[in-house]
């Protein structure tokens, strides 16, 4: 027997918004009889991990590209650089986390801690590091040494899916 039509998507599945379809499908024998049959075909649509991403809505300008923080030279640890960031995950039971990689603050100028409590939106924010984590230095900010930062900021849900951001300082 040969299959005349088969059961295909057209657009993307997201278990997020659609979990699961039903379909009444009914078949039918290309013999001399005609003989058919109707029956439920469900379809249960497995959920995936999908990574976060960062808002950096605080970033963005009706100019282009987008400003950067800012923030004073020789700011005592604590200083808040910018706004805070969002970060949105679509997958339940998800938390994020927020860190700073340590390849574009190599001196650990800068830190970045959650805000509120764990649920959503995630919210975290920048700040200047204090002293005794960027090397003991009389500042960790010196407009003379270092006049720009591009920080890349990570966020991580609970499943271990990251996004990166760079947040220009």
């Amino acid at each position: 027997k040969k299959v005349t039509h088969c059961l295909t998507c057209g657009l993307g599945i997201d278990y997020e918004s659609v979990p699961s379809y039903t379909f009444m499908v009914t078949i039918f024998d290309d013999g001399p009889e005609n003989y058919h049959d109707t029956g439920i075909l469900s379809v249960n649509i497995l959920d995936e991990n999908e990574p976060p991403w960062l808002v950096l809505e605080s970033l963005m300008t009706r100019s282009s590209p987008p400003q950067p923080f800012r923030v004073v030279e020789n700011s005592p640890g604590g200083t808040l650089v910018g706004t805070p960031i969002v970060a949105e995950d679509q997958d339940d039971r998800s938390i994020l986390t927020f860190s700073i990689d340590p390849v574009s603050d190599p001196g650990k100028r800068f830190q970045i801690h959650q805000l509120e409590d764990l649920s959503y939106p995630f919210r975290a924010q920048i700040s200047v590091s204090h002293l005794s984590r960027c090397d003991g230095r009389t500042t960790c900010i010196d407009y003379e040494e270092q006049q720009e930062y591009s920080l890349e900021v990570v966020v991580m849900d609970s499943f271990g899916a990251k996004h990166r951001a760079r947040v220009p300082v």
